[in-house]
């Protein structure tokens, strides 16, 4: 007898790699089961049952209602060789005509979007948007004309040939809001308050909210994320709005007083000093613990809000660092670090040590104009390594507790059984 299909659980195998004898005897080893309804309607998601439950014990609504569906995608040139420019063309399109800055928005990609902050690379859009008036803007105009036949020939494009297509949604690029890109190893979400313009490998959440920040960026959301989204070469998520805007999101009832509350919060920053200070994260959670107890979960919510700003902070104040001691290293060797040989090493000077970093800089001396072997060289490389790895140290460590503390408070914040987030895992 064959059984019935409304009987049979569809299978799910993920094969990591190659290294088995046999398929069918590696299949029946890592298989699972799905949900029935896993590959009904048009998206197939592989949920995983046999997967951790995920037994929140707390009121939520999807992303999708909690943001009222405003989660956004970035611009679609369909020419970026045209609209997209670097700096030093920007300089002299507005050396050219001082209009031109009217029209040139700063812009990131997908891989510029960090965990808590950007990495911007001087890269601006040619915001000729459906309806612009291109005569106002000659020297942005001329520098289209270079592109004119494959501009013509695109399916993305406005009313002429020279403009990106409308957008419904563009006065929201100049306003606070939560990046995210289409692809991530882990959660990389952070709040722009700069007016960055994305491109469409990139997507945003029109929201202005600290807290939905720290929710997204937790070891929760990794873990709900990786068993709804579609995978993508091996451990890399898909971020697709369908997937994302289904991620439960705590909800919050204001009902401490203000006055009241305004004090906790500064208690709650009191004891945070505490923790980075004494190195020991259980003052803090015992505070959350006694305000969940008494349903002033409002308390917990300023928290978070408080925690991811100072991770926003934190987090740009590392990028900086680091690619100011990578500038600066560039401006000596007169050679680009992009272009090195084991480039790695190099871009996390941080985690090597100075006679790693020479011998990187050795390896790649027939590309380096500079004697690498000269004394003053290599002592003037010691000072800044040492300077700079002296100020990132204590960074880098209040970034890894901080981060601790908001995956830890958010599991509870959640109301998830004990056991369920003794190991939060933290990068």
């Amino acid at each position: 007898n064959v059984p019935s299909r409304d009987s049979c659980s569809p299978q799910y195998a993920e094969i990591e790699n190659l290294k088995f004898d046999s398929f069918e005897a590696e299949v029946n080893r890592v298989s699972r089961s799905l949900d029935r309804n896993a590959l009904q309607n048009g998206n197939w998601i592989a949920s995983r049952v046999n997967d951790t439950d995920f037994d929140i014990q707390a009121r939520t609504l999807p992303l999708g209602d909690y943001c009222q569906a405003k989660i956004r995608r970035g611009v679609m040139t369909g020419l970026n060789q045209a609209f997209v420019v670097n700096a030093e063309t920007r300089k002299n399109l507005i050396a050219q005509d001082e209009n031109s800055v009217d029209i040139l928005k700063p812009l990131v990609a997908g891989n510029n979007i960090r965990e808590y902050h950007v990495e911007f690379e001087d890269c601006f859009l040619i915001w000729a948007v459906n309806g612009v008036d291109i005569q106002r803007y000659p020297a942005v105009f001329e520098h289209l004309k270079c592109f004119k036949d494959s501009l013509e020939s695109r399916r993305d494009k406005g009313d002429h040939w020279w403009e990106i297509r409308s957008c419904r949604y563009a006065v929201e690029f100049e306003m606070s809001k939560i990046l995210f890109p289409d692809l991530g190893a882990n959660c990389r979400f952070c709040l722009d308050k700069s007016g960055l313009f994305l491109i469409n490998n990139a997507y945003f959440i029109a929201e202005d909210d600290y807290y939905l920040l720290a929710l997204l960026n937790s070891q929760f959301a990794w873990d709900y994320l990786k068993r709804i989204c579609t995978r993508f070469r091996g451990k890399t998520l898909r971020f697709s709005k369908q997937y994302l805007e289904k991620v439960p999101i705590r909800v919050i009832d204001f009902t401490t007083p203000v006055k009241e509350r305004r004090l906790f919060h500064e208690k709650a920053k009191l004891l945070y000093e505490k923790c980075l200070e004494k190195d020991d994260i259980a003052c803090l959670l015992g505070f959350v613990d006694h305000h969940i107890s008494k349903q002033q979960v409002d308390i917990v919510y300023d928290l978070l809000s408080f925690l991811a700003e100072k991770m926003s902070t934190d987090n740009l104040a590392l990028y900086q660092e680091k690619s100011g001691f990578l500038k600066w290293l560039e401006r000596e060797i007169s050679f680009s670090v992009d272009d090195l040989k084991n480039k790695r090493i190099i871009e996390n000077y941080q985690h090597a040590n100075l006679s790693e970093v020479i011998s990187i800089l050795k390896k790649n001396q027939k590309m380096i104009p500079i004697e690498v072997s000269s004394r003053n060289f290599q002592e003037s490389v010691e000072t800044e390594f040492s300077i700079s790895c002296e100020r990132l140290r204590p960074l880098s460590r209040q970034v890894v507790k901080t981060n601790q503390l908001i995956d830890a408070i958010v599991f509870k914040l959640y109301g998830m059984k004990s056991g369920q987030h003794e190991e939060v895992k933290t990068e």
